[in-house]
């Protein structure tokens, strides 16, 4: 609305500030609310102000010029502050996707939790982004996803939210997903692929999962294994995370075991190993 300049009286002293008025749609009539607080009039002389009135007079009158000239600016504008700018690489993904139509079992996945976005909604903007450009989740947030054809209803804080969700429950999201895509595309399991890998992690100190171990990189920091068994077409079947001080030999024979056996695979599996491993 606007700015004024409040003259109130303390102690027989007159005392000045800048209020702002503004519109409450909650009680339906203009409000006030402090936006400066100046001093009493005597003090201010004191400091060399010899009238302090007309001088913050003054100050009000270019806030609201300010107001006005912002006002303009915003009702006439003919050219938007927003980049047109879309990234539209991901559509394929996206109708693929869609096809496997596994938004309902997230739902249901996620139920108990009641969170107040959607799961499958922070999951595909992230595959989406993935294909897009692969960054770290805060650019992909401010970065990324605002240049999504499909705009985000979700929060920064609740992304990291889904994300540790979908972490905890990687397993049976997994599953949901390999059982979508062999309704869909039929998985040839007449042989698979399986190869082990590793990804460290900034942190300082090891939890339960995040171990300090051999890293591919050389890094001193926590790190995790994953397993990952493929189809003969090079589909994902099946993952596995496992403690990043383990190693990847002993573990190798059952990690295929429990993810052919959970994924009914029956054929020959080939086992990929650079030389460290071998």
């Amino acid at each position: 609305m606007a700015y004024f300049l409040k003259k109130t009286k303390r102690n027989n002293r007159l005392y000045l500030s800048i209020y702002e008025s503004f519109y409450s749609p909650e009680t339906k009539n203009t409000r006030h609310k402090s936006f400066r607080k100046i001093g009493f009039v005597d003090a201010l002389i004191e400091q060399g102000i010899d009238d302090p009135i007309s001088h913050f007079q003054k100050e009000v009158n270019e806030l609201n010029s300010k107001r006005e000239t912002e006002k303009c600016r915003i009702n006439f504008q003919q050219i938007s502050d927003v980049s047109p700018e879309l990234c539209l690489g991901y559509v394929p993904i996206a109708k693929i996707l869609n096809m496997l139509d596994v938004k309902e079992h997230f739902g249901y996945l996620s139920s108990s939790r009641k969170f107040e976005f959607d799961v499958y909604d922070v999951f595909s903007a992230l595959v989406y982004a993935r294909v897009v450009a692969p960054l770290s989740k805060h650019q992909t947030f401010h970065d990324i996803l605002p240049k999504l054809y499909v705009q985000k209803n979700f929060s920064y804080d609740q992304l990291l939210e889904g994300l540790e969700f979908m972490g905890e429950e990687y397993e049976k999201l997994v599953e949901i997903l390999t059982v979508a895509t062999d309704d869909n595309f039929i998985l040839d399991s007449s042989r698979s692929y399986f190869d082990c890998t590793n990804y460290y992690f900034e942190i300082d100190k090891e939890s339960t999962l995040q171990k300090r171990g051999p890293s591919k990189e050389n890094r001193k920091d926590p790190i995790v294994g994953m397993g990952l068994l493929l189809d003969a077409q090079m589909l994902p079947i099946g993952m596995k995370i496992f403690p990043g001080n383990e190693s990847e030999k002993p573990v190798m024979r059952d990690l295929i075991h429990d993810l052919k056996s959970r994924n009914n695979i029956k054929g020959r599996t080939i086992q990929i190993a650079d030389k460290g491993l071998n």
